[in-house]
């Protein structure tokens, strides 16, 4: 064996022999002079090193006969002992730890946690708005993810979780100059149409298309209000939701204007002639519910396309600054 190619066969197991002894012994064997690592490096690989070449030769007598078969033997201890110390994967934290770190976090960076964390586990929309309207009187601002929280805690078939939902939206708009974002707009329709929707209708049991045209005229006015500010917060996609739940609504309950509806006047019906209802016969308070049902229709489908158009338009974009004012 040439004396280069011998050198470099004793090199390769020292150098795997000491990264083990300095894994195996940690960072406290290296101590505290920052130069030592170069030096163990320098001398494992210097042929002049004596606990090298010892090291080396303890190994290399165990296959002198097949030299080229040396370096693929000596691979072995050195891949072993590099995959034993390779780190564990880390446990999944619960969720009381997540909390823990949360608060930890929380009060390290001076941010106060929210007064919703004092409530119940399963707290009402209610109660999350007295809890919210007691900390922020006097004018302090709302966070938005105690918004979204509130609406998130909506129940199905309440009908007080949508209305406090829709106070929340007005009362801290015009108390605590609050303004709610897309997701706080998504959550708070999805949350009052939840509400809105009874779970059993106490004559025909499931719910009927008048209880859900009910919940869709409710979340469209809310949308259509510009006290709420859901007008310019929430996405069109989320109000043809609504706008799909009603028309199919409306055709399962097979509502109709009544006759001569805004014929003279054109778009008001209460100037227009009424239909005339015969009080004897059967079904007339139906007619009349049905009728009053569908103008209320066509008056929130009028207001919601008015809300749509009017914040797509923006003709103060193209003006100057004195038409503008």
């Amino acid at each position: 064996t040439p004396p280069a190619m011998a050198t470099t066969m004793m090199a390769a197991p020292a150098t795997a022999v000491a990264l083990r002894a300095v894994r195996g012994r940690g960072l406290a064997a290296l101590g505290t002079n920052s130069r030592q690592p170069v030096f163990l490096r320098r001398c494992i690989g210097s042929t002049t090193c004596a606990a090298a070449s010892t090291q080396a030769g303890s190994i290399h007598h165990v296959s002198s006969s097949s030299s080229h078969q040396m370096p693929m033997i000596q691979q072995q201890p050195f891949s072993r002992a590099y995959l034993s110390t390779q780190p564990k994967t880390a446990e999944e934290p619960s969720a009381e730890e997540v909390a823990e770190l949360g608060e930890r976090i929380a009060k390290v960076s001076g941010r106060t946690p929210s007064i919703l964390k004092s409530l119940p586990e399963n707290f009402t929309p209610g109660l999350a708005l007295s809890a919210l309207q007691t900390e922020s009187a006097g004018g302090a601002f709302v966070r938005l993810t105690d918004f979204r929280d509130l609406a998130q805690s909506s129940r199905a078939g309440h009908k007080r979780d949508a209305r406090s939902i829709l106070t929340a939206l007005k009362d801290f708009k015009r108390c605590n100059s609050f303004l709610v974002d897309t997701r706080g707009a998504r959550v708070a329709m999805e949350g009052m149409l939840r509400s809105m929707i009874p779970l059993n209708n106490e004559e025909y049991g499931s719910p009927t298309a008048v209880d859900k045209i009910n919940a869709s005229l409710y979340v469209l006015d809310a949308f259509s209000d510009t006290d709420t500010g859901l007008y310019y917060a929430a996405k069109t996609e989320y109000v043809e939701i609504n706008m799909n739940l009603l028309l199919e609504s409306v055709k399962e309950a097979n509502l109709k204007l009544p006759a001569g509806f805004g014929e003279e006047s054109g778009e008001d019906d209460e100037d227009g002639p009424e239909e005339e209802v015969d009080e004897d016969e059967d079904g007339s308070e139906h007619d009349e519910a049905s009728a009053e049902l569908a103008r209320r229709v066509l008056h929130a489908t009028r207001d919601t396309m008015a809300a749509l158009i009017r914040r797509g338009s923006n003709p103060e974009r193209d003006m100057s600054k004195r038409r503008s004012r």
